[in-house]
């Protein structure tokens, strides 16, 4: 029997409906977790708890919604949260980028 894939779906709150989308085509074939399956405990730091779910993770899907407000040199931009960024990055410098995925409108 060969192993299933492991994948995890980063994504904001607010994205968090597309995130389902995707856990709902992916499961047939992988393992699919979304950040807020159990991922993050009150007791842990946030940054141990993503690096452990990196190790055990084959590949990183991240949904990036505009869900805040940047402005830079006076124009105004939709953005996706920075912490949905920064998860994107950690799985891309660990798995490669063709294992880091990205979801956006």
């Amino acid at each position: 029997m060969v192993d299933r894939a492991s994948i995890f779906i980063g994504s904001s709150v607010e994205g968090l409906d597309v995130a389902r989308a995707v856990q709902l085509r992916l499961e047939r074939e992988a393992e699919v977790t979304v950040w807020d399956e159990g991922v993050f405990h009150p007791t842990d730091y946030v940054w141990e708890s993503i690096e452990e779910k990196l190790e055990g993770s084959d590949c990183g899907v991240f949904v990036l919604t505009p869900d805040d407000i940047a402005i830079s040199r006076g124009n105004e931009y939709s953005v996706p949260r920075d912490n949905v960024i920064y998860e994107l990055g950690l799985f891309a410098g660990s798995l490669g980028r063709r294992r880091a995925v990205i979801i956006g409108p």
